[in-house]
């Protein structure tokens, strides 16, 4: 393949930045409804439950998905990203968690480890940058 197919689109990319910016900012809003988001030792109600812990799921694939040039910017949202996940593995190992989010806890527990991994290669190669 050639170096052209492999270079996105920018307006694609920043077509699909804003939308990601959008579904986040949505996520947030639906967190902020409940009271006790930041105690993780606390359950959501058993009906929210599958909502609550799905949306710190997609608000970690979607940060894990933004396309910048900006490195800094890139390495706060994989940031952000590593938080999500390792949220969602600490509140589905609460007692009573539904057998249901084991699947999501375990894919969140293997990003939750490799995305420390890809943070600190991405501020390797910033250094490399900035010494250049």
């Amino acid at each position: 393949a050639s170096a052209e197919s492999q270079t996105p689109d920018m307006k694609l990319v920043a077509k699909a930045n804003k939308a990601g910016r959008k579904a986040v900012a949505a996520f947030e809003g639906f967190l902020s409804t409940f009271k006790f988001r930041d105690i993780i030792s606390e359950r959501a109600h058993e009906h929210l439950e599958d909502a609550y812990v799905m949306v710190h799921v997609y608000l970690g694939r979607i940060c894990n998905r933004f396309l910048t040039p900006n490195m800094a910017e890139a390495i706060q949202y994989a940031a952000r990203s590593a938080r999500e996940h390792a949220w969602v593995v600490e509140y589905c190992r609460i007692p009573g968690t539904p057998a249901g989010l084991e699947a999501h806890r375990d894919a969140a527990e293997q990003l939750a480890k490799l995305l420390p991994v890809k943070i600190a290669r991405m501020r390797q190669e910033m250094a490399l940058h900035v010494q250049q």
